[in-house]
C-alpha cells in the first residue's frame, strides 16, 4: 500500500527538486560564460598579435616619418572574414 503523502510534504519535495534543477542551470550558466570568456579573450589576443608590427616594420618607422597613406600609421584593418566589402 502506497504511503500517504501530506500536502506539506509534496510542496517541500517540489520545492527540493526545482532546487537541485536552478543549481544545475546556475552551474550550466557559469560553464557556458567561462568558455565563452576564455574564448574572447584568445581572440583579443590573436588580434593583439596580429597587430604588432614586425621587427623590421619598427626599425624602418623609427628611421623615418610615417607617411599619410602609410597602412601602419592606421588601425588594423579588420580580419577578412569581418570585413563587409571584399
Amino acid at each position: 500500500m502506497p504511503r500517504k503523502v501530506t500536502p506539506a510534504q509534496y510542496n517541500r519535495m517540489v520545492d527540493a527538486h526545482n532546487r537541485k534543477l536552478k543549481q544545475a542551470v546556475n552551474k550550466h550558466n557559469r560553464e557556458v560564460k567561462r568558455a565563452i570568456d576564455g574564448y574572447n579573450r584568445e581572440a583579443r589576443a590573436q588580434r593583439a598579435r596580429a597587430c604588432q608590427p614586425s621587427a623590421t616594420q619598427r626599425r624602418d618607422r623609427a628611421t623615418q616619418p610615417p607617411a599619410l597613406d602609410d597602412p601602419l600609421r592606421h588601425d588594423c584593418p579588420l580580419p577578412p572574414e569581418h570585413q563587409t566589402r571584399p
